[in-house]
C-alpha cells in the first residue's frame, strides 16, 4: 500500500476511534448530568419548612406566624426584645437619658455619640430588623400562593405581617435615613439592593399600616394583646404621622385608640408590665427561660 493511502488509512480509523469515544463521552456526561439533577433535588429537611408546605393549613400557618414572633423575643440582644441590646436602651444612652457604665467600647460610643462603622451592637440592630422583615415577606409570599387558607385567617396574618413589615422599617428608617427597600424573598436581587430615597420607605409604611387596618377591620381588640390588632395598627400609625408633621392625621389615629374602653390606667402600678394588662395595646410574648420581661430584668434593680 503506498505511504499516502496507509497515512489516510490510519486517519480514518482513528477519527472513527475518536468519534465513538466522543458519542460515549457524550452519552455518559448527559446521564451523569440527568442523574445529578436527580441527586441535588431533594426534598426539604423534616426540621424545616418551605413556603409551599408551611401555609397548606390555617394551623401550620398560624405557627409560621407564631415563629416570627418568637424569634423577635429569643434572647436580649433583640432589637425588640427590651433587652440592655434593644433599641430602647440604645436610643436611651444616644439622649442621655440613661447612663452608660459599661466598659466596653460600643455602648460608651453611643453614649458618648462617636458611633463608629464597625460599632456591633448598632450593626445587630440592622441585621436582626431585616431578618424579620426577610420572615415577614417569606410569609406575605406563602400566603399569597396558597389556596387552602381560610379566608379570615389569610385576613387576620396578612395584617399582623403588613404591620411588623411596617413595625421594622418605622424604626429602622429614623434610625438610618435611606436604607434598602426589600419586600421580596429574592436573595439574589436584595443582595443587590442600594439605599432607596426615605420618601420610599415612609411610602411602603404608610401603604402597609393602611392594608393592615383594613385586614382589622372586623375583628375587635383585648387589651393585653400578644398578637397586633386594629389597636396596635391606629397607634404606629399616629407616630407615623407625627413623625410626618401630619397633626391632623395624628390625632385621628390617637383618638381610635384613646377612644377604645378596654384600655385603662392600671391602679397598681406593680402590674402594669403583666400580662393582661390593661393598658397594654400590643407586647410581645416572652420566649426565653428566666427572662419574662427583658425591660423589668434590666431596669428594675433589687433593693439588696
Amino acid at each position: 500500500m503506498p505511504y499516502k493511502e496507509h497515512t489516510k488509512h490510519k486517519k480514518q480509523k482513528w477519527n472513527q476511534k475518536l468519534n465513538k469515544r466522543l458519542w460515549i463521552w457524550y452519552a455518559v456526561v448527559l446521564y451523569t448530568g440527568t442523574a445529578c439533577k436527580k441527586f441535588i433535588t431533594v426534598d426539604p429537611p423534616k426540621t424545616q419548612l418551605v413556603n409551599s408546605s408551611v401555609f397548606e393549613t390555617d394551623q401550620s400557618a398560624e405557627s409560621a406566624m407564631i415563629g416570627i414572633y418568637s424569634i423577635m423575643m429569643e434572647s436580649s440582644t433583640g432589637p425588640f426584645s427590651g433587652g440592655g441590646s434593644s433599641i430602647g436602651p440604645l436610643c436611651g444612652m444616644a439622649a442621655d437619658e440613661l447612663k452608660s457604665y459599661s466598659t466596653k467600647p460600643d455602648p460608651g460610643q453611643i453614649y458618648h455619640n462617636a458611633i463608629s462603622p464597625s460599632n456591633t451592637l448598632i450593626n445587630s440592630v440592622w441585621a436582626k430588623t431585616y431578618q424579620y422583615i426577610f420572615a415577614v415577606n417569606s410569609a406575605l409570599e406563602g400566603m399569597g400562593y396558597s389556596n387552602h387558607l381560610s379566608e379570615k385567617v389569610r385576613n387576620r396574618l396578612t395584617g399582623e405581617a403588613k404591620f411588623l413589615r411596617a413595625f421594622c422599617y418605622f424604626y429602622l428608617v429614623n434610625l438610618f435615613d435611606s436604607i434598602p427597600l426589600i419586600t421580596t424573598t429574592d436573595y439574589l436581587s436584595n443582595a443587590s439592593q442600594v439605599r432607596s430615597p426615605r420618601i420610599k420607605i415612609d411610602e411602603l409604611i404608610r401603604q402597609d399600616l393602611q392594608d393592615a387596618e383594613q385586614a382589622f377591620s372586623e375583628s375587635a381588640d383585648q387589651a393585653g394583646a400578644v398578637r397586633p390588632g386594629l389597636s396596635a395598627v391606629h397607634f404606629l400609625q399616629a407616630r407615623y404621622f407625627l413623625f410626618q408633621k401630619d397633626w391632623t392625621n395624628a390625632l385621628k389615629a390617637a383618638n381610635e385608640v384613646l377612644n377604645i374602653p378596654n384600655y385603662s390606667l392600671c391602679p397598681n402600678l406593680d402590674q402594669v408590665f403583666l400580662k393582661g394588662s390593661p393598658e397594654a395595646i400590643w407586647h410581645l410574648m416572652p420566649v426565653a427561660n428566666g427572662a419574662t420581661n427583658w425591660d423589668g430584668f434590666h431596669y428594675i434593680f433589687s433593693s439588696s
